[in-house]
């Protein structure tokens, strides 16, 4: 075979030029020994072996697939070829190529792969043609450009050149592998295709996102057929690369750091993407569990992660939201019917790779257990009425907002610039106003199931928009989305509000705009035990689209009729409209209505000016064009409703709007809705309201729910909301902000509705970045909350957190925190103190000895491995001989403790390499150590990456520990926990409001070191360590004197001005009321007879003094005298009177 050699330099030329297309992954090569080469390829070589069925080319799989592309008769195919392997037809070559052109380079790509098969199956040599062929297409130039969809993808591996050509590869395996190793010009075509190929693995679009992991097919075929462990090497490094968030590095697939899971543009689509992403990356963890590319720890964690941020919060009983299903996920019910059954499998499959490795293994298989499946995929008839969980949870990069009670789930889409409309289908408005304010309210789950198919798609539950007029999303890439910047929702994890500035128009290329939908409106949804409250204002016409005006509309709920409705208007007697009765009645309501249907209750108030024009609208409706259409849905709803109703094509529905009239100015709207009531309860709750609208006017809308004690404050503007009561919260910039009572203290959160989310620029031709990021501080003005006059919020300012809720000042103390312990773990000998404490000599102490005392609960198997304190620093050692290479130390508290606080400085030191480490907040209880915050530190060898994982969920920081030292600080209330990690590569790392792990409560420190079978000595250094718990009593104290509220009753609050603080004063047993009782040195005198000096003071009951000593007031105080305990209230000193001269100091605590 006659050959130039000038391909391979062709090859990786075309793959410079897909890097200008598609980014090319930086990879840095594995080094591996002789031997790790050898198992590797060993493992290689077993995952042929593994990886077969369908995955794999049999005769009947390739004769199928040259049958779909036209080849019936492969035996006449070499006639397509010349004597010196070139093709018979011409293929189009340039820097970009047409559709048309890649297709012919398919052609050619297909019959190759009819030799291939003649060859392999029907024993007829073609090898010498293939290999002569291939040189010529490569060597001549006309391997085509790299383009996603046409040379690599996620579809289909037999539709792309790619994958055709390993197809071709993996027929000729064994002819391939044996000749390159011995004729050069073969090795020579080898290596054009395996770096032809490599795109399959190594380019970007998506290398984060459903498709990327959906490309695993495409890319084991392309590793079997080369055979290379350098192949797979950096295969697994960029699948596992791929297995973290995305802050808009590659597009916008993937996973971003909200969790939300973006594919086709700026939306969060578990509901159907993510069904495949997690299928996908489970697969990968089967498939190289027990090889050298198997997953580490971290990557099991970011999948169960996702597992238990993401995916459960777009299901409720079994039924998926349907805007989580992107494109037709709005009518194929095949797209959204199956999706809890598909994870509640998918959740096994990931237990079963992690197991124990999985840091929240416990919460993966309660979500298992828990996982609600919908009755039509257990053979039921009737919807499940299992409680639900309960939470709240905003996706703010994605504007997504799901707010869950065991009983009901309410979700909420919104856009801006930042995140445009859901894509639509084939030009089918299947999706329009789901981004815009879409807001659907279920309780057993299946509501919107079959309301679908009687929508119009412009006239859903949630939405204010103009009737008749475009709204849709458009595909992928679309440049449909909000005008406004303003957009964003609240929470703290329980409760949550969220808010935006609905405008919507499609981008040129050029920055200018048109309006797709004529109406304008600031729209807010307030969330609580029982349901929401919505919000509008500045409802108005913005534009006139298309020449015409059509009605606008804000869509309370459009759902199947199911049971009566019953409703009344204006104090009116009630009315009751039977099932199947058709009516449609317009109200002008002045005091209030309400309407009571399946379960659900409405209550609707009225705006100030113009009137509030509702409508109740009861009847059949037609089916949606678009939808009835769909065989799928045919045979569901023949199935599920009756051949008649399909044969009908009409749907009974009952439907509740506001009509704001064609021309509207500045009009409002408020209404609320309660998902799961009775007819009487809905009745007290229009009686007595436990709700308030404190505001709706100028940019701030503003509902305040008493009972709850929740308040919420929506700023598009600055101004002041206004909760009466002398309640107010004044913002100065548009920001979001709720107030919530929890343990007799409110706790205040905030976020900012104008970040700027990911992207360098949205919008188009701007070139530039939009939104507003907040570095200092931003304060928030406050009034009859007793929590000071002012709150301030630091925001994350990470791209990618920009968006997330962040909690104010820490929660006020219910009771005080005194000293547990406080070491600088200085070494001083007999007779010293540590510098940081008042109690421990660590010449002469042990940390087993020493008050309080460690335990030593697990020790490495060699001899080096324990707990010292050497140098100044508490060193844990783990070091594995025969056994176990892991020390564990506990140091309990004594006491279950609600509250308290840990600050500590932390290093590692292995003498080499990394150490792995863990500072843990646990509960201990019946032996069972129960790990509430988890600090895992450089865990996966890489000496860089930390992991903190709580309840609300896991971060992933970078930062090097190793001979460094950081500061760690955790402060906890009531299973809510704040953590801040300063000194790292990312600077300082703040996790506020983080719920425990499990719902016990903090009874000791737990630290590790050391890893199962490590050989090498693995230290943790603790440098410094203070610890802080509950002071009992404190709270009763503050009372029996008089003090209440804040600042009065606060700890550090001198409320009589005498120098010590309100918790000196109660350490010391002094009264905080006067200021001539304080902590004080009573009478000090010297005794001439007996050259004593004697110093005195005023005993309390359950105190414990020591007494200090120092020849000066700047010098250093030690420690003469320690545990004098009441009733002692005495100390006396031998002196000698000629030379004496010096400072006694008395140091009091409680003896607790």
């Amino acid at each position: 075979m006659a050959r130039r050699k000038f391909a391979a330099t062709l090859c990786f030329a075309m793959l410079a030029y897909c890097a200008n297309a598609y980014e090319v992954q930086p990879y840095t090569p594995v080094t591996n020994s002789p031997a790790q080469l050898a198992a590797k390829q060993a493992a290689l070589t077993a995952l042929r072996s593994e990886w077969d069925g369908d995955n794999y080319p049999t005769q009947s799989r390739i004769s199928g697939i040259l049958s779909d592309n036209g080849i019936s008769n492969p035996s006449s195919v070499p006639a397509n070829f010349n004597l010196d392997g070139s093709w018979h037809l011409s293929l189009p070559t340039g820097a970009s190529l047409s559709e048309s052109q890649y297709d012919t380079h398919r052609a050619y790509f297909f019959d190759l792969l009819a030799l291939a098969w003649l060859d392999e199956f029907q024993g007829v040599d073609h090898s010498q043609t293939i290999y002569d062929s291939l040189a010529w297409y490569f060597d001549n130039g006309y391997a085509a450009p790299h383009e996603y969809h046409e040379t690599f993808s996620y579809h289909n591996p037999e539709k792309h050149l790619c994958g055709i050509m390993v197809l071709v590869g993996l027929l000729m395996f064994d002819e391939i592998h044996a000749d390159r190793a011995t004729d050069p010009d073969v090795e020579d075509v080898f290596q054009d295709m395996r770096a032809f190929g490599r795109a399959t693995i190594q380019a970007s679009p998506q290398i984060r996102g459903a498709n990327w992991s959906y490309r695993i097919d495409n890319c084991l075929r392309y590793i079997l057929f080369t055979d290379q462990v350098a192949d797979i090497d950096e295969y697994a490094y960029h699948w596992k690369k791929a297995l973290s968030f995305n802050r808009w590095e590659e597009e916008s697939d993937g996973i971003h750091p909200d969790w939300s899971m973006m594919h086709h543009g700026d939306q969060n689509y578990w509901g159907m993407y993510g069904i495949s992403w997690t299928s996908r990356v489970i697969e990968f963890g089967e498939l190289f569990a027990d090889k050298p590319w198997a997953y580490e720890g971290d990557n099991l964690d970011f999948i169960a992660n996702c597992m238990i941020e993401g995916t459960r919060w777009v299901m409720f009983r079994g039924a998926v939201e349907y805007t989580s299903a992107p494109k037709r996920g709005s009518t194929l019910l095949a797209r959204t019917d199956d999706v809890a059954e598909e994870f509640k499998a998918l959740y096994q499959r990931l237990i079963s790779i992690g197991d124990d490795s999985l840091t929240r293994k416990t919460e993966l298989i309660d979500l298992e257990q828990n996982m609600i499946l919908p009755y039509w995929s257990t053979g039921g008839s009737v919807p499940p009425t299992t409680p639900e969980f309960e939470g709240h949870r905003y996706f703010w990069n994605t504007e997504y907002q799901a707010h869950r009670r065991s009983n009901f789930g309410i979700y909420t889409r919104r856009c801006s610039q930042r995140a445009r409309a859901p894509a639509s289908r084939d030009g089918a408005p299947l999706h329009l106003n789901y981004g815009a304010g879409y807001t659907p309210i279920v309780r057993r789950g299946d509501e919107l199931r079959f309301s679908r198919l009687g929508w119009d798609f412009r006239h859903v539950p949630g939405t204010t928009v103009e009737q008749g007029k475009d709204i849709s999303g458009g595909f992928a890439g679309s440049q449909t989305r909000g005008l406004n910047l303003f957009s964003g929702a609240v929470t703290d994890g329980q409760y949550g509000c969220g808010a935006f500035e609905m405008n919507l128009v499609d981008f040129n290329d050029n920055g200018t705009y048109e309006h797709i939908n004529g109406a304008g409106a600031l729209k807010a949804n307030f969330f609580f035990d029982d349901g929401m409250v919505a919000l509008g204002q500045d409802v108005e016409r913005i534009s006139t689209v298309d020449g015409t005006q059509d009605s606008i509309l804000t869509t309370i709920n459009n759902v199947r009729r199911l049971t009566d409705v019953v409703y009344s208007v204006d104090g009116a007697a009630q009315t009751t409209v039977s099932p199947s009765v058709a009516s449609e009645q317009r109200f002008t309501v002045t005091s209030n209505a309400w309407f009571h249907h399946d379960g659900m209750g409405y209550v609707i108030w009225p705006s100030a000016s113009p009137a509030t024009e509702l409508v109740m609208s009861l009847g059949d409706r037609p089916f949606n064009s678009y939808m009835a259409v769909d065989n799928e849905w045919e045979d569901i709803v023949k199935d599920e409703l009756g051949t008649a109703v399909w044969n009908g094509g009409v749907l009974d529905m009952f439907r509740l709007w506001i009509d704001h009239g064609t021309n509207p100015a500045s009009d409002t709207y408020a209404y609320a809705v309660l998902p799961d009531c009775t007819l009487a309860e809905l009745q007290a709750w229009v009686a007595a309201p436990p709700v308030q609208i404190a505001a709706n006017t100028n940019g701030i809308q503003a509902v305040a729910n008493t009972n709850a004690g929740v308040y919420y404050a929506s700023f598009e503007a600055a101004g002041t909301a206004d909760f009466g009561g002398g309640k107010t919260i004044t913002a100065d910039r548009p920001l979001m902000v709720m107030a919530r009572r929890r343990a007799g203290a409110f706790e205040f959160t905030a976020s900012n509705p104008t970040h700027r989310g990911l992207r360098n620029s949205y919008v188009p031709g701007s070139g530039s970045t939009i939104g507003t990021l907040f570095v200092n501080p931003i304060s928030v003005g406050l009034a009859g909350f007793d929590a000071g006059d002012s709150v301030d919020f630091q925001f994350l300012t990470e791209r990618g957190e920009e968006g997330a809720s962040v909690s104010a000042a820490t929660i006020p103390l219910s009771d005080a925190l005194g000293v547990f312990s406080d070491w600088e773990f200085d070494v001083l000998g007999a007779g010293g103190v540590d510098s940081g404490t008042t109690a421990t000599d660590w010449g002469s102490e042990t940390p087993e000895t020493a008050a309080p005392a460690w335990t030593v609960s697990l020790l490495g198997s060699d001899a080096e491995s324990g707990l010292t304190v050497e140098g100044g620093t508490l060193v844990l050692t783990g070091k594995a001989d025969a056994g176990g290479g892991i020390s564990e130390a506990v140091l309990p508290f004594g006491k279950d403790c609600a509250r308290g606080a840990i600050a500590a400085s932390l290093g590692l030191n292995s003498g080499s390499t990394w150490t792995a480490a863990k500072f843990n907040l646990v509960n201990i209880s019946g032996g069972t150590t129960n790990h509430l915050v988890d600090v895992n530190i450089q865990r996966d060898g890489s000496n860089t990456k930390n992991l903190i994982t709580t309840g609300s969920g896991s971060a992933s920081i970078d930062g090097t520990w190793e001979d460094a030292s950081h500061d760690l600080e955790i402060e906890w209330n009531n299973g809510i926990a704040d953590i801040r990690l300063t000194g790292l590569d990312s600077g300082t790392v703040i996790l506020l409001s983080q719920s425990f792990l499990e719902d016990m409560i903090p009874n000791a420190l737990l630290i590790r070191a050391g890893s199962d079978s490590d050989t090498k000595a693995r230290r943790l250094q603790i440098d410094r360590l203070s610890i802080q718990l509950p002071l009992a009593g404190y709270t009763k104290w503050v009372e029996d004197y008089g003090l209440s509220g804040s600042p009065d009753a606060d700890p550090e609050y001198d409320f009589d001005g005498d120098g010590f603080d309100n918790l000196s004063e109660f350490i010391a047993g002094t009264d905080p009321t006067l200021s001539s009782v304080f902590p004080t040195i009573g009478n000090a005198f010297f005794h001439p007879l007996e050259n004593n000096f004697i110093i005195e003071w005023d005993s309390r009951e359950g105190r414990v003094y020591d007494v200090y000593y120092s020849n000066s007031l700047t010098g250093t105080f030690s420690r003469i005298e320690s545990n004098l305990v009441f009733p002692a209230n005495s100390y006396t000193a031998l002196v000698n009177r000629a030379d004496f001269a010096g400072y006694y100091r008395l140091d009091v605590r409680l003896n607790q």
